[in-house]
């Protein structure tokens, strides 16, 4: 017998005693599913998830999931009867057993220095949670929580990125959990996800920058094709990939959505540097290896100005693509309480403030703007729902990968 096989044995023999059933922390759906596929009865599964409760919502995915491997009426019935249980705790038996759990673990695309002073400031609350993040792209977060799902490995509590795309597979997946932060009732609609299984931490804008000692304000582009004007090709035309990076990705989309596919090949034609990711194509504006750049993350140009950098923008006539940023509770959560009381915490008015300093904007209605970020009530926006972006975002990462190639030999 293998030590997992050996450990498994011990693990299911205790599950025999009351007394040890009575001790577990709440189960995930793979608890769930590891049980019956180790042939424990669905009769017993049932009385354990009725004695130490789930963390997770049932979803219809979920319910196909585990009646594949066994899962009957009676249980289904008790994992629906524990989620109701879950979802009526109050705040302070959340926090209690948050407290328990001590840590929550954030993946977030978030620049570095702000995510870790969000984590800061929420640890100098000292509410015995330690809040730990991860920083990374969007593609490299999610091919990590598919890489640990595979591994039967749960790190993770929340996820956060601007790749929109994600969510709607996580949330098809049934990854992600129901929840809808303390007070988003009040928040601008435009960071709301019907169904509750994430909220919009953040928001940015995909709009065109350029360097203002390289290129003359007379000679700025008014329009989203003028960008594609031969003249800009000796200029220094650049993006960021949107293979690697979300939040381009998403900005190509809505202007393909908008202008027509044959926007791509005229894109393409233009022949522009194409760096790994828009904080790639920002610095090469800042220092003047390139002199426009076809899609930049709006807070970052904010960040430039107010630094002083050398950095403008342009607000198109047709409007700029609305970048969301979805924050959502993982399923499977090792930290699920904790991962409640941060994510409440994150969508506070000081967490939004903080965020808001910084360029981004938030759906919080008391924050104030910087005086030189416009609100977004007086800005031009092209929007589009998460199912429409998710239905051809791959198809541009993939034709723009192809056309680049061929353009290039």
């Amino acid at each position: 017998m293998t030590h997992r096989g050996f450990f498994a044995t011990v693990f299911l023999f205790l599950l025999s005693t009351e007394v040890f059933a009575q001790q577990l922390r709440p189960f995930s759906a793979d608890d769930i599913e590891y049980l019956l596929r180790q042939s424990v009865a669905a009769k017993r599964v049932a009385e354990i998830v009725s004695e130490s409760g789930v963390r997770f919502q049932p979803t219809g995915i979920v319910r196909e999931r585990l009646k594949k491997v066994g899962a009957d009426a009676a249980l289904l019935d008790a994992i629906d009867r524990a989620a109701l249980k879950r979802q009526n705790r109050s705040k302070l038996e959340i926090l209690k057993m948050a407290r328990d759990e001590a840590t929550v673990v954030w993946y977030s695309s978030l620049q570095s220095p702000l995510a870790e002073e969000l984590c800061n400031r929420f640890n100098s609350k000292k509410l015995g949670i330690t809040c730990v993040v991860h920083r990374s792209g969007s593609g490299n977060l999610y091919r990590r929580l598919a890489q640990e799902a595979q591994a039967g490995v749960n790190s993770g509590d929340i996820i956060q990125t601007s790749n929109i795309d994600d969510f709607v597979r996580l949330r098809r997946e049934g990854a992600l959990s129901r929840y809808r932060p303390e007070g988003i009732e009040n928040f601008d609609s435009s960071f709301l996800e019907k169904d509750g299984h994430w909220a919009i931490s953040r928001a940015g804008l995909f709009i065109p920058a350029y360097n203002t000692r390289k290129l003359n304000r007379n000679d700025v582009p008014a329009s989203w094709l003028d960008l594609l004007d031969p003249k800009f090709d000796a200029r220094g035309l650049a993006m960021g990939d949107p293979v690697s990076s979300g939040f381009v990705n998403v900005g190509l989309v809505t202007l393909a959505n908008q202008f027509g596919w044959g926007f791509l090949d005229k894109l393409v034609a233009r022949n522009p540097r194409i760096l790994l990711s828009a904080v790639d194509a920002m610095n090469q504006l800042r220092s003047g290896d390139t002199t426009i750049l076809l899609g930049g993350i709006s807070y970052s140009i904010h960040q430039e100005i107010v630094n002083h950098a050398p950095i403008g923008y342009v607000r198109p006539k047709e409007g700029v693509p609305f970048i969301a940023s979805p924050q959502g509770i993982l399923a499977n959560a090792p930290h699920p309480n904790a991962a409640i009381v941060f994510t409440d915490w994150l969508f506070t008015k000081e967490a939004q403030q903080i965020l808001t300093d910084k360029g981004h904007y938030v759906g919080h209605p008391d924050v104030t703007y910087p005086k030189n970020q416009p609100p977004l009530k007086d800005l031009k926006l092209m929007k589009q729902s998460p199912e429409a972006a998710s239905a051809t975002f791959q198809r541009v990462r993939e034709q723009f990968r192809a056309k680049v190639s061929q353009a290039r030999g």
